[in-house]
């Protein structure tokens, strides 16, 4: 069920409570009348559930999802009751004590079905007090402590780390934040037949691995693969690597691919990153001023790993060493 506003929630919720407050008028007239007075055939009836309208002094969901049975849990916070006591299971892992419940007097999960309904539905606190029967500077007090307690771990499990802006931008294509490319670190010739056919880098003539790094506009490399060797095309690395879900960045429910410039190279990366910017093949004007402009940008990545390679210029006659070892020398 959706509303499309909220005084159609309000007016739901208005409906169940007066509802359960006449019950509960009847409870005590029924609890407190004269013994002697002769009880009318309404009166007799017990209301149905009786027990589960009593008034208490603390906030329970299953209670208050019984009172109101026109509602559900997902309509007020977006979240179902399962997935509500998942969260609290992921917060009871990062070392959540249950005591701090009980120091509010509202078990973690009660107070965490608040604090997102009062998020989700932009009810004024104090609307929202009188709807759950709790006192305004009571509510309050549990909506910023279940935030500040358990949000971070919200973020830190379920977030992933995303791209840190920089304060510069690219010349000709402003609204990219890196730029992408990929160079072959070479290595002696494995004497295994496969092992040397899978390093083989039939552009540049050598055996070795494969470097790829993503530049931002200050020149700092903000992020790096060394896990395939030179024979894999550049497009399959950047496909495999986890670059495209590192540009990824959450904004409200949608999921916003942050823009790149690439080479040719990286043709076909549109279909899952479509803010990439990619030279393109052909010798029209436009398709050349435009990759002028591309590489006029991409400038940056050529000569990190031109000033890169100047430190590596030990490797430049091929890596002696253990293979395991060459990505962490150039991570390093």
């Amino acid at each position: 069920m959706e509303y499309k506003d909220d005084s159609e929630f309000l007016d739901d919720i208005q409906k169940s409570k007066t509802r359960s407050k006449e019950i509960v008028r009847m409870q005590m007239h029924l609890a407190y009348r004269d013994e002697s007075e002769p009880a009318s055939e309404d009166e007799n009836q017990a209301p149905a559930n009786a027990e589960e309208f009593k008034v208490v002094r603390k906030f329970s969901l299953q209670k208050f999802l019984e009172a109101h049975p026109i509602l559900n849990v997902k309509d007020l916070c977006n979240f179902s009751l399962d997935q509500l006591l998942y969260l609290v299971d992921v917060v009871r892992e990062h070392e959540f004590s249950s005591r701090h419940g009980r120091k509010n007097g509202c078990d973690p999960l009660d107070a965490l079905f608040l604090t997102l309904t009062y998020y989700c539905t932009y009810l004024p606190l104090q609307k929202m007090s009188g709807i759950v029967s709790l006192k305004q500077s009571y509510l309050s007090k549990i909506i910023n402590k279940t935030t500040n307690r358990m949000f971070p771990i919200f973020i830190a499990e379920f977030i992933p780390k995303q791209y840190s802006p920089c304060d510069k931008e690219f010349d000709n294509f402003p609204t990219c934040v890196t730029a992408v490319d990929s160079s072959t670190i070479p290595f002696t010739v494995p004497l295994d037949l496969a092992e040397r056919k899978s390093s083989w880098d039939a552009k540049n003539h050598c055996n070795g691995m494969k470097v790829q790094i993503l530049v931002n506009p200050l020149g700092q490399v903000i992020h790096m693969n060394t896990s395939f060797l030179a024979s894999v095309h550049d497009k399959k690395v950047f496909d495999l690597s986890g670059a495209s879900d590192f540009l990824h960045v959450q904004r409200g429910v949608e999921s916003v691919a942050l823009g790149l410039l690439a080479d040719r190279g990286y043709i076909g990366i549109q279909k899952y990153h479509p803010t990439a910017v990619i030279m393109q093949r052909g010798d029209d004007e436009e398709v050349t001023k435009r990759n002028n402009a591309i590489a006029h940008d991409r400038q940056i990545v050529e000569r990190r790993f031109a000033r890169d390679k100047s430190n590596w210029s030990v490797l430049a006659i091929g890596y002696h060493g253990e293979k395991g070892n060459l990505p962490l020398i150039v991570q390093g």
